[in-house]
Parts: C-alpha cells; sequence; structure tokens
C-alpha cells in the first residue's frame, strides 16, 4: 500500500488526475475481486495496468467499460464508439423538434 501512495503523489498534478487516479483505484480492486483464476494480479498490477492504459490516452469509458447516454447505462469497449454528450443534446432537441412537428399536424386534422 505504501509503493501505491508514492505513486499517487509523484504523479498526479492536477484534480482531474487526482478523481481519475481515485477511480481507477477503485476500478482495479473491483476487477481483483471478480478475477476467478488462480494467478490473478495483485491489486497494485492491476492499478498500475489502468494507469498505464490510461495516460495512454485510452479513454476513461473504456477503461470502466460502460458509459451513460440519456440516463441509460451502455456497454463499451474499444470496438464501440463512446455516445458523446453532443450527441445527447442533438437528439434532444430533434425529439424536441419532432414533437411540435406532431402537435402542428394533429391542429391541422
Amino acid at each position: 500500500m505504501r509503493s501505491l501512495q508514492n505513486l499517487l503523489r509523484r504523479s498526479v498534478t492536477n484534480d482531474s488526475a487526482r478523481y481519475a487516479y481515485r477511480w481507477l483505484f477503485g476500478r482495479a480492486q473491483r476487477l481483483q475481486k471478480t478475477s476467478h483464476s488462480r494467478r490473478s494480479k495483485s491489486l497494485f498490477g492491476i492499478f498500475r495496468s489502468l494507469i498505464n492504459q490510461y495516460h495512454c490516452q485510452v479513454p476513461i469509458d473504456y477503461l470502466c467499460g460502460t458509459t451513460m447516454f440519456f440516463n441509460r447505462l451502455f456497454i463499451v469497449n474499444q470496438h464501440v464508439l463512446i455516445p458523446r454528450r453532443d450527441s445527447e443534446s442533438l437528439i434532444y432537441h430533434a425529439q424536441e423538434l419532432s414533437s411540435q412537428q406532431n402537435i402542428k399536424s394533429k391542429a391541422r386534422i
């Protein structure tokens, strides 16, 4: 645990990285608990692997395996595009426009 604390002190320089590291540590704990193989990695090894991927610009949603989109949980991996917040607003405005047009067409009948 001491080497983990040293790693966090040395490499975390801003708040967003500190938050990401905390999240990655929680993810490493969950991955270690769900590992059923005899040769499972140590918690520190899993955490270090996640940090290396994070620093290689792998999106945190891929490291998590899930992402939220329109208040729904989606499973993502490297073969799937991650839905973006801009897409949520685009869909929201399209739904509003569609509902307004439905109201106008019902008023004509």
